[in-house]
């Protein structure tokens, strides 16, 4: 019912992207998302470093992803680095 697509490890800084995310060079991402984001029946859950997806990847099918997800999203909950102990309740989600 909930499909979670950790995005974290999207990239380690400026101009570093992550060869499976960037549309460039994985001719696949298209496919990979359209399965995991197709899976989810009731919740999609994406954790991003939603700053450094639109600084990397806003031109690529990921930027678009994520502007369309957060456009449309019930609910967006930002954390700040460090924290931990985060706890979402998708029942109201």
């Amino acid at each position: 019912d909930v499909v979670v697509l950790d995005l974290v490890l999207a990239g380690r800084g400026t101009g570093v992207k992550s060869r499976m995310l960037d549309g460039r060079t994985n001719r696949h991402l298209p496919n990979l998302l359209n399965v995991a984001l197709s899976r989810a029946k009731r919740t999609l859950v994406i954790v991003a470093d939603l700053n450094l997806v639109a600084r990397e990847y806003e031109d690529g099918l990921l930027g678009e992803l994520l502007r369309r997800a957060t456009a449309v999203a019930r609910q967006v909950v930002v954390v700040q680095p460090g924290l931990s102990g985060l706890r979402v309740d998708l029942e109201s989600a």
